[in-house]
């Protein structure tokens, strides 16, 4: 593939370098997002050769793309959250089998006074802790959930995970980037893979349910 300063990309590379993007982050690149990517040339190459990236994406069979409506837009969104509910049940049925149905609280609010709520609550005799699971398809999008999800659960009063469900994120890909953090997340949060979270409960005690 060409080199970001290179003069010629052909439409084949240009596509590869949209439909790379679009896979990673369900939706096409800004241009101050294609600046900053190796695989595709600056917005400026773009506006001078293709009169803007509009005209570029029309040309690629994006037709008239919008970042905030149409159906390009909702087929994406429907891809997602039907995805994160896919996960969610999976998730559940888990718990459910090392903790007992009755134990396990889903769409749980965190307290009477917000209207944020966790993936599910779980009570146990090591203490009730929250579970938030997520799939990010690329780092950008890994940083970008942790720091979203933080900030909105930061005062949570019990132990929370927010669980990977990509297994591309291994627990050494996780530890790498909270150990890079200028800022820790609460002591009370544990970022994990699912696999080490699916560890991590089989190690948790369970009420005996007669």
């Amino acid at each position: 593939m060409p080199r970001k300063g290179d003069f010629f990309w052909t439409e084949e590379k240009l596509k590869e370098g949209f439909e790379k993007f679009l896979r990673e982050e369900g939706r096409l690149p800004t241009s101050t997002e294609i600046d900053r990517l190796d695989y595709l040339p600056s917005s400026k190459q773009i506006e001078r050769r293709y009169k803007g990236l509009e005209s570029l994406r029309q040309l690629l069979g994006y037709g008239k793309y919008s970042f905030r409506q149409g159906e390009f837009k909702t087929k994406m969104m429907r891809m997602i959250n039907k995805r994160g509910r896919s996960i969610e049940l999976e998730l559940e049925k888990v718990l459910q089998a090392r903790f007992g149905e009755i134990f396990v609280h889903s769409e749980k609010y965190i307290n009477n006074k917000s209207k944020d709520r966790i993936d599910f609550l779980v009570y146990s005799p090591n203490g009730k802790f929250g579970v938030d699971v997520f799939y990010p398809t690329s780092h950008n999008s890994f940083v970008t959930s942790i720091n979203i999800k933080v900030d909105r659960y930061k005062n949570i009063p019990f132990s929370l995970y927010l669980v990977v469900a990509n297994s591309d994120f291994n627990q050494k890909h996780i530890d790498k980037h909270l150990n890079s953090k200028k800022t820790p997340i609460p002591s009370n949060f544990q970022v994990v893979s699912m696999e080490n979270f699916k560890n991590i409960i089989e190690k948790k005690g369970a009420y005996k349910i007669a």
